[in-house]
């Protein structure tokens, strides 16, 4: 036996591993959350960071709703008091949602309470969301030297979140909120029992919530990151929508608001200027047709994959729908029905004008069919509403350094007409510290560890 041969080789082996061990060590490394996120933070501070006065000339006509709230909690003459943010009237139910109570001090964010926000994994992901948008809004004030107020706040994480009374002054962050009276109708499949829930509210009971992001301006497990999908939008680009899929597109769950929907894909059913289709990413079994169900599985697109298209349709879901941030990413032709709820960027959208920046159509979509034929054969009037669309939205305030803007100048808002928080609790003993510190150790490791999926949901 030749032993130098097999010293050697021991020896080859022995620089293998310690290289592929190092090799694996640099890309560990390279994953882990803390080092990415400490680079994110690095190159926002670097590269995105705004003043006040910046985000107010940057962005001036964003800061409707919370101009909105203000005013209309100095017309109560009533600042908001600790028990108008506490939190324990929150339900559990399977349509009831989650709830946050918050503490921002020094641009510093803690979690105080949360009711079903962690617990549920799909309120879990909006938490998080949100939770993730005020950090980045916090590092970018403390990255140009500004101090934000100290303020304590509720956020209700549900799709309509209604406070606990019609009348009174508790008082909330949330994602919509409803431009009039509304009559919820939602049957829903869950956990193998059909749930029907159903509630009459007015308009004037959701007037005192304060509008927030949408937490899937972070992230989604369906979709992914929020600046992702800007990028993966911006790869179909085209000069103009006559070199895009000569049709309207429209991706949906079937039994999310079946009032508007069931008339969206009856009026585009076979139609050659159409591809209008439920999509759902699991069965309902409501209607016990399984053939159906596979089809309507098959039926997904990828959300990028819908700016490939000439025009795109936009719906509410369950209340809002964050679908919209999602289709003004592409730089095609968007068609929005009458809106029943608004979000924090609404009240940008234009009908009309030389800044018009999408179409409206009737809510039974009686005019859908004249509407895209006539674009499709005037593809220079719909290129220069879609110049809009792009130029307000996609590049402008669905940005992220709008989105900590207005973050950032809502918590100043707040704090006007909102009380001082206790930010030392007195007689707090050394167990409870203990527990709040390990509730939030456990928050804080939930937000750099979330896993996201790979799918593409479109409520």
């Amino acid at each position: 036996m030749d032993f130098r041969r097999v010293a050697w080789s021991q020896r080859t082996l022995v620089i293998v591993l310690a290289i592929q061990a190092v090799f694996l060590l640099l890309l560990l490394w390279s994953r882990n959350p803390f080092h990415l996120k400490q680079q994110q933070q690095q190159q926002y501070r670097t590269t995105n960071s705004l003043t006040t006065e910046q985000c107010l000339n940057h962005f001036p006509d964003l800061y409707y709703e919370i101009d909105r709230a203000v005013h209309l909690w100095k017309a109560k003459n009533h600042t908001i008091s600790e028990a108008d943010v506490d939190i324990s009237w929150q339900a559990t139910g399977p349509f009831d949602g989650g709830a946050l109570k918050i503490l921002i001090h020094e641009n510093q964010l803690r979690v105080l309470e949360s009711i079903n926000a962690m617990a549920d994994s799909a309120y879990q992901e909006r938490g998080l969301g949100i939770l993730q948008l005020l950090l980045r809004a916090l590092e970018s004030a403390t990255a140009v030297g500004e101090i934000l107020p100290t303020i304590e706040a509720a956020i209700v994480l549900q799709d309509i979140s209604y406070p606990p009374t019609e009348d009174g002054t508790h008082s909330f962050w949330t994602w919509a909120r409803p431009l009039r009276d509304v009559h919820f109708n939602r049957t829903n499949v869950w956990q193998g029992q059909e749930l029907h829930y159903e509630r009459f509210w007015k308009d004037e009971t959701f007037r005192r919530v304060w509008l927030v992001p949408n937490f899937d301006l972070w992230a989604t497990g369906s979709i992914g990151e929020f600046e992702e999908s800007r990028r993966l939008a911006r790869e179909f680009d085209m000069p103009s929508i006559a070199d895009k899929i000569p049709k309207v597109v429209w991706r949906g769950t079937e039994w999310v608001n079946p009032e508007i929907r069931d008339k969206l894909v009856n009026v585009s059913r076979g139609k050659s200027w159409a591809d209008v289709k439920y999509s759902n990413f699991t069965p309902t079994t409501i209607n016990n047709n399984k053939d159906e169900e596979e089809q309507i599985l098959n039926n997904h697109l990828p959300i990028s994959h819908l700016c490939t298209y000439a025009l795109t349709i936009h719906t509410e879901g369950f209340s809002y729908s964050g679908r919209l941030s999602h289709l003004l990413n592409c730089n095609s032709l968007p068609l929005i029905h009458n809106l029943t709820y608004t979000t924090h960027y609404y009240h940008l959208l234009q009908p009309s004008g030389p800044q018009q920046n999408y179409i409206s159509v009737r809510n039974d979509f009686s005019d859908l069919e004249d509407t895209v034929q006539y674009f499709l054969s005037h593809p220079e009037e719909a290129d220069v509403i879609v110049r809009n669309s792009v130029n307000t939205f996609r590049d402008k305030y669905l940005t992220p350094q709008a989105g900590d803007c207005y973050l950032r100048l809502l918590v100043r808002g707040y704090k006007d007409v909102a009380f001082e928080p206790r930010v030392w609790r007195a007689g707090m003993g050394r167990k409870r510290k203990r527990k709040r510190e390990e509730k939030r150790r456990k928050i804080d490791r939930l937000l750099y560890f979330v896993c996201l999926g790979t799918r593409d949901d479109d409520d």
